[in-house]
């Protein structure tokens, strides 16, 4: 059926995850591979609150924030749809812009549609650790854990919840399931992997070894989902200003506000980001969000 608008939908949005997901051969084409499947989607059913939801991710990719709200405040009363994937996906547009109460109120109402989702327990759970809610996002990362072991990004980020809410024993359980259940990115790391990010010399050494790497990645690549992971690794060796030469590189708009990133967000460079990234101005026009508030006409402050 050449005008079955949900059809069209799914495959804008599995071009929108390339970015993310693909290597860069696959990243190339997405912005039209995209637009031209929600093209499609939105002339067979303009209406339709998973075609609006997956228009307003893909604004939110290419920052374009003023025209993902107005396919939000467009879509109604979302809970009357019975339908997860449209919750879940304008609550990702919300997040990233630094609503994250709104965006939890979203991701819970789906996670009630979907109880057993992975991607939503985890999605949920680091919403909910951005707001300090650390128990509650380990529940989260615990089912998501427990639902898909082998998702090797839930024991990074559980742990990293873990170090903020100031548990060694549960920091110590996310780590032994990092080391059995290793991302796939994580043997780069096998140079620094027995490194104590708690002990100043090892720190000085993971940052040297980190700098050696950005070197090599300017000198011969663009920015890719890799530079989000070194600016995780980064921030958690202490090196907060190298964790924002790495964020520049590639900017990962979902994790940005967690606790994780706190000491790079308070860094002068880390208004630039958002600057660029489109937040400053969508914020003067709806709204600042929860992580970052005007102190002048011309200047704000992040934490």
């Amino acid at each position: 059926d050449p005008n079955y608008a949900l059809a069209w939908e799914r495959i804008a949005h599995l071009n929108i995850r390339l970015p993310i997901n693909a290597d860069a051969s696959l990243r190339e084409n997405w912005k039209e591979e995209s637009g031209r499947a929600l093209d499609r989607a939105m002339a067979a059913a303009p209406n339709s609150p998973s075609v609006l939801a997956t228009a307003a991710v893909r604004h939110s990719f290419l920052h374009e924030w003023k025209e993902a709200e107005l396919l939000y405040q467009g879509a109604g009363d979302l809970s009357n749809e019975g339908l997860a994937p449209p919750l879940f996906n304008f609550a990702n547009y919300l997040s990233p812009a630094g609503r994250t109460p709104e965006a939890i109120e979203l991701y819970e109402k789906a996670k009630e549609i979907e109880p057993l989702s992975g991607i939503i327990a985890i999605t949920l759970g680091s919403a909910y650790s951005s707001m300090k809610r650390y128990k509650d996002a380990e529940v989260q990362f615990e089912q998501a854990f427990n639902l898909s072991p082998g998702r090797g990004v839930t024991p990074i980020i559980a742990g990293a919840n873990a170090l903020a809410a100031g548990d060694p024993e549960l920091l110590a359980k996310w780590q032994s399931r990092e080391r059995q259940f290793p991302a796939p990115w994580s043997a780069m790391y096998e140079p620094i992997e027995d490194l104590n990010a708690n002990d100043p010399n090892d720190r000085l050494q993971a940052t040297k070894w980190l700098e050696s790497v950005l070197a090599v990645r300017e000198a011969n690549s663009a920015g890719d989902p890799i530079d989000g992971s070194l600016a995780w690794t980064a921030n958690l060796y202490g090196a907060p200003e190298l964790a924002l030469t790495f964020f520049n590189r590639f900017p990962d708009e979902q994790a940005i506000w967690l606790p994780h990133y706190s000491a790079m967000r308070q860094l002068p460079g880390f208004k630039q980001v958002v600057r660029d990234l489109g937040l400053v101005d969508y914020w003067r026009e709806f709204g600042w969000g929860e992580f970052c508030q005007p102190i002048a006409d011309d200047d704000f402050e992040c934490h």
